[in-house]
C-alpha cells in the first residue's frame, strides 16, 4: 500500500525502491519504497504500489537492499569557518596581548614567506584597556617589516602595525575611502588565497555528503566570512551545483545595535533572494556565554526597568523582523536570561519564530517548566568551533543511535523551523534523502555510527552524491572560477 494521494495518471520523475525506507513518521516508521515529482514525495509505502506510478521517463534506482533515511540535518555545522582554514593564524579569545605577540611570533617564524600576517579571534574587552597606538606598538614589537593585521573574534574590530596602517592609509586616499569598512580594509591587504578557499569548500560539502548530510545551518563565523562564503556558494546554486542547503546564521557575541543587527540580517536574506531554492538567511545566532563579554553593566541597558537589557531588545527587534533567535550559553544562570528574553519576545505576539537555547551545562525542559516557553523551549547542542575531526554536533548528546538519527533528521528540522519541509520521509515534503548500505540502527555504539558512510545523497529529487562516481577533482574543475 503506498501512503499518499495522487491522481491515477500521474506519474513519478523518481522511484526509489527495493530497500528499506526509514520515514521518521510515527505513523509509518518503514516503508519500501518512494516516489518523488518535481522535487517533492508524493508517494511512501509498498513496492508494487510505488512502482505504479512509473512511466519510460521515470528514473527508478534500486536500493539494492540498502536503507534509505531522510537526509541529515546539521544544526550547529561550521562549514564557513572550516572553508578558511589554513587562510589565518586562529587566536584564541582568552589571549591577552603578551600571548597574542607569542602567537604572532610563532606564526611570522614558521611562515616567512607570506607577505601579509592575517590573524582572527582576539576579543576586544580583554585587553580594552589599551589604546589603538599602544595595539599597534605591541604588534611592531613582533614584525614590523610586513603588514600583521588582526581580525577581532567578533569581527567588528581591527588591531593592525604600522606597516599595515601605513598601506591602508595610503590605500584609502588612492581610492579616496573616508569610511572603511572591514570588508574595504581586508581587501586592501588581499589576505585571502580564494582558490584555496573554494577548493576547502568543495571538500567539505564532499565531507557532509559522505556523512549522509543534505542540510547545515552554519553557525559562530565572522561576517567577513559569512559574506565571501555565501557569494561563492551562490554562483554555485546558480549552476545547479549545491551539494547541501544551507541555512546561515549572523553570529554576535558582543553588545551591538539591535538596528544595525536586524539591518544586516535583511542584507544577507535580500541576497539569498535571487535563488529559488538552496540557500537561506534566517537566524541570528547569539553567543552570550561569559567569553564572549555580552553582558556589560554599562553597555547592558536600553532602558530602565524590567526586561530592559540589550538582550531583550535584541531577541524582541530580530524576532518582529522574522528571524528566528539561537541563543549559546556557558551557564545556567545566562540560560535563564536568554529564556526571559525569548518570554519578552512571545508576549509581545511572536510566537511563529523558532527560539533556541544551547547550553555547556546541559539543561532538560523541566529545568523551565516554570516559564512561559515551559517543555515547549527548543534544545539546542553547543556548536564547536574547536581544531579537529570532522563530526556531527547531535552525537555530543545523543544517549542512543535512535536518538542521534532522530536529532539529525525530524528534530533538527524542528530545530530549523523546516518540519513542515524536511526531516522525515513524508508526502509533500522535500525529497532529500541519504542511503546507507547498512542499518544506521543495528551499529552497536556511537563510533561505528561516526565510521558509517552514506552512498547516495539525493536533494530535491536529484542525486547530488554518488560514492561509486565521486570525483572532487571533477567537482573542482567543474566549480572553480565561477565566484573568481
Amino acid at each position: 500500500m503506498a501512503f499518499g494521494f495522487f491522481k491515477k495518471a500521474e506519474s513519478a520523475d523518481l522511484i526509489l525502491t527495493n530497500g528499506s525506507v526509514y520515514t521518521a513518521d510515527a505513523n509509518a516508521l518503514w516503508a519500501e519504497a518512494v516516489a518523488v515529482k518535481d522535487g517533492k514525495i508524493i508517494a511512501v509505502g509498498d513496492a508494487d504500489s510505488i512502482e505504479t506510478l512509473a512511466a519510460a521517463e521515470t528514473e527508478i534506482i534500486d536500493l539494492e537492499n540498502g536503507f534509505l533515511l531522510p537526509g541529515f540535518i546539521e544544526t550547529r555545522g561550521t562549514p564557513v569557518l572550516r572553508a578558511f582554514d589554513g587562510e589565518y593564524l586562529m587566536i584564541s579569545e582568552d589571549y591577552d596581548m603578551t600571548e597574542i605577540q607569542d602567537a604572532l611570533h610563532d606564526f611570522i617564524e614558521d611562515e616567512p614567506q607570506r607577505e601579509v600576517y592575517f590573524a582572527v579571534g582576539f576579543n576586544e574587552t580583554v585587553n580594552n584597556k589599551m589604546n589603538l597606538e599602544e595595539k599597534k606598538d605591541a604588534l611592531d614589537a613582533v614584525c614590523r617589516e610586513k603588514p600583521v593585521v588582526l581580525l577581532s573574534a567578533s569581527g567588528l574590530a581591527v588591531w593592525m602595525n604600522s606597516c599595515a596602517a601605513e598601506m591602508l592609509a595610503e590605500a584609502a586616499e588612492q581610492d579616496q575611502v573616508k569610511n572603511m569598512t572591514i570588508s574595504y580594509i581586508m581587501s586592501v591587504f588581499a589576505c585571502l588565497d580564494f582558490e584555496a578557499i573554494e577548493r576547502n569548500i568543495m571538500e567539505i560539502a564532499g565531507m557532509y555528503c559522505e556523512k549522509g548530510v543534505t542540510s547545515v545551518m552554519n553557525v559562530g563565523s565572522i561576517d567577513y566570512f559569512d559574506g565571501i562564503y555565501q557569494d561563492i556558494l551562490l554562483s554555485y546554486a546558480s549552476q545547479g551545483m549545491l551539494k547541501q542547503r544551507l541555512f546561515g546564521s549572523l553570529f554576535v557575541n558582543r553588545a551591538a545595535s539591535p538596528h544595525l543587527v536586524v539591518q544586516k540580517l535583511r542584507q544577507r536574506k535580500t541576497n539569498c533572494n535571487e535563488i529559488e531554492w538552496g540557500i537561506e538567511f534566517r537566524a541570528l545566532y547569539l553567543d552570550i556565554s561569559e567569553k564572549s563579554g555580552f553582558f556589560k553593566p554599562e553597555e547592558n541597558r536600553v532602558k530602565e526597568g524590567e526586561n530592559s537589557g540589550l538582550l531583550t531588545a535584541l531577541v524582541k527587534e530580530t524576532a518582529d523582523a522574522g528571524f528566528d533567535i539561537h541563543i549559546e550559553t556557558q551557564s545556567m544562570q545566562d540560560a535563564f536570561k536568554a529564556v526571559r528574553a525569548m518570554e519578552a519576545a512571545i508576549s509581545a505576539g511572536y510566537k511563529k519564530n523558532v527560539f533556541a537555547v544551547a547550553c555547556e551545562e546541559g539543561f532538560s525542559q523541566e529545568d523551565f517548566a516554570d516559564t512561559m516557553l515551559g517543555e515547549n523551549i527548543t534544545k539546542a547542542p553547543i556548536a564547536s568551533r574547536k581544531d579537529g575531526a570532522f563530526m556531527l554536533s547531535a552525537l555530543d548528546t545523543a544517549k542512543t543511535i535512535a536518538e542521534a538519527i532522530d536529532a539529525l533528521t525530524i528534530d533538527a528540522a524542528v530545530l530549523l523551523g523546516k518540519e513542515d519541509e524536511i526531516g522525515s520521509i513524508t508526502v509533500g515534503k522535500a525529497a532529500v534523502f541519504a542511503v546507507f548500505e547498512e542499518n544506521p540502527f543495528e551499529l552497536t555504539n556511537f563510533a561505528a555510527f561516526r565510521r558509517c558512510t552514506a552512498v547516495m545523497t539525493i536533494v530535491n529529487g536529484q542525486v547530488v552524491y554518488d560514492k561509486e562516481e565521486d570525483n572532487r577533482s571533477e567537482w573542482y574543475e567543474l566549480m572553480t572560477g565561477m565566484y573568481l
